[in-house]
């Protein structure tokens, strides 16, 4: 016992430092310690710099093909939002390659049929077609996207094809006592229309008259008018 007393200050100063080391330690731990923000939905840019402001680095894992979400989309983090981390930890993260783009093919000049074939084999399909007044009947005359532009995959190109040339005219804007005179007009270029009388306590004391088509409008001059005219008796 004689022998110890000497190395009891010794142990004093070992034990002192243990608890120092350990009470820092844990404090420093404490202090490392962040809680991981959420980056799901983010940029990769946004993302980091999320990361980067808590003291955090962001990885990438892999990308995945998301057609619903532009490419560099971050879909997935590990650790998950709100989990306590280290400081200086990484964030792994699965982010998006986004949808398929291809390049959309010139069609111009072809027959529907060609153009529609051509666009399948791009991996692209005939959206729309609008049929316009041509010489050039059943012909590509323009494409809208515009050849080359990028396209989503999938998606549908609308197509101007050439049909059998129409005439068109612009419905004037009219009112009760034009009305013999228009109908007379619309009999010399031979569109047909039809004109309906109503009755209808809401309209105002001087009669009014509506085109099935809408004042300034075009028509063809193959299509049915209807006029209807509105009056309170």
């Amino acid at each position: 016992m004689r022998l110890l007393r000497p190395l009891l200050p010794l142990f004093s100063m070992v034990l002192f430092l243990l608890s120092f080391y350990l009470t820092l330690n844990f404090s420093l731990s404490r202090q490392e310690a962040v809680e991981c923000p959420r980056i799901e939905g983010r940029s990769l840019d946004e993302a980091r710099r999320i990361l980067e402001n808590v003291g955090l680095s962001l990885s990438v894992s892999r990308f995945e093909r998301k057609e619903d979400l532009p490419n560099g989309t971050v879909l997935v983090q590990d650790p998950k939002e709100g989990t306590t981390i280290k400081k200086g930890r990484r964030v792994h993260a699965i982010v998006s390659m986004g949808p398929k783009v291809v390049a959309c093919p010139e069609v111009l000049g072809m027959r529907l049929e060609e153009a529609e074939s051509l666009l399948k084999q791009k991996g692209l399909t005939v959206g729309k077609v609008v049929y316009v007044p041509s010489k050039h009947i059943g012909v590509v005359l323009a494409q809208s996207p515009h050849p080359y532009n990028p396209q989503r995959e999938g998606l549908g190109v609308t197509l101007f094809v050439g049909s059998q040339e129409t005439e068109y005219y612009i419905l004037p804007d009219i009112h009760l006592d034009d009305l013999e005179a228009f109908q007379a007009e619309l009999k010399e270029k031979g569109i047909t229309y039809r004109t309906l009388f109503e009755r209808d306590e809401n309209c105002g004391i001087i009669p009014t008259i509506e085109l099935s088509g809408g004042k300034g409008k075009f028509i063809s001059t193959k299509e049915e008018l209807v006029i209807k005219v509105c009056t309170r008796r």
